[in-house]
């Protein structure tokens, strides 16, 4: 009899530690898998914004492809591009009217000075008594800066 009890308590012992081996595991698969679920539910969450914005870029491509748009496009692009030659040619002829006027007096008169900027789709020009005068570039976000200073 008191090797069957010895025999119980041994095998008792045995199966704890197999029951507390087995706990530790699965408290570690547990974990694991607490971790795999989070990154599924980011996966999930990324695939669903993936998805939305391809939809976005497929419905916005309908513009993109679109014959007249790209026509459109193109034409502005060449009229600003036109535009831009236009202010760096005046920019030279400023340049050098201001060079002459400068040679021509040695110094400032102190007379009042206009400015004159080109007026877009216009092609004429302009006295404004302000300063400074700027011409939007047919939604290109930028603005160009023209002073021309003539005495009166």
């Amino acid at each position: 009899m008191v090797q069957v009890l010895t025999h119980m308590k041994e095998k008792l012992e045995f199966v704890e530690k197999q029951n507390a081996a087995s706990k530790s595991e699965l408290a570690a698969l547990e974990a694991q898998l607490g971790d795999r679920r989070d990154r599924l539910t980011a996966l999930k969450t990324k695939r669903d914004s993936m998805r939305a914005a391809g939809a976005r870029m497929r419905d916005a491509c309908v513009y993109v492809t679109s014959p007249l748009l790209l026509a459109d496009l193109a034409a502005q692009k060449e009229h600003r591009d036109d535009l831009m030659a236009e202010i760096e040619e005046l920019k030279r002829q400023t340049a050098a009217a201001e060079a002459a006027r400068v040679a021509g007096s040695g110094q400032d008169t102190g007379r009042r000075s206009q400015q004159t900027t080109a007026v877009a789709g216009g092609g004429g020009t302009m006295g404004l008594s302000s300063r400074k005068a700027s011409m939007g570039l047919l939604g290109s976000g930028r603005t160009a800066s023209l002073d021309l200073h003539f005495e009166t």
